[in-house]
């Protein structure tokens, strides 16, 4: 997107976000609530991205992490309106314990990820894992994705089958 809009590579910077899902401020349902608080103690990264539109040195947070269909309601912190050149809000809460890092590469902030991913203890990782699973099928009901095999079923019933 970055390069559509005409930016070099050398005015963006890659963001390493230290969150908790236990502290991002959403209201879970109650099963996704105690996974959540499971796995509080782990800290997990968030990516976003900085950008000097102009090259003057006026860097500004892009973070579009959050979708429409996720506002209101659950405290997701959904940025509505971007104008191409102004900054966003973090979709995240940072955490305390943790400082953003800002790479000059999106591989070195891969890097950076996987390498604080392999810290993590096995154990840690399925409770991750086990999270992740949950949550992803909480907001494909929250946009309502999880009928979209019934609409298919329904108006496209001989599709992707032989004759």
């Amino acid at each position: 997107m970055m390069e559509k809009l005409g930016v070099p590579n050398d005015r963006i910077r890659y963001l390493t976000v230290p969150i908790k899902w236990n502290n991002m401020g959403i209201q879970y349902p109650e099963e996704l609530k105690k996974l959540a608080e499971d796995i509080g103690g782990i800290t997990i990264y968030h990516e976003a991205l900085e950008v000097d539109f102009e090259g003057k040195g006026n860097w500004v947070t892009l973070d579009a992490t959050w979708d429409l269909p996720l506002k209101g309601g659950h405290g997701f912190m959904v940025n509505t309106c971007w104008d191409g050149v102004s900054g966003t809000e973090l979709g995240v809460i940072k955490s305390n314990d943790g400082k953003i890092i800002r790479h000059a590469t999106m591989e070195e902030r891969d890097v950076y990820f996987n390498s604080e991913i392999e810290k993590l203890a096995i154990a840690d990782r399925e409770k991750l894992a086990n999270f992740y699973n949950a949550f992803d099928k909480w907001l494909e009901k929250l946009r309502g994705y999880d009928k979209i095999g019934e609409f298919l079923r329904e108006y496209f019933p001989n599709e992707g089958r032989c004759a």
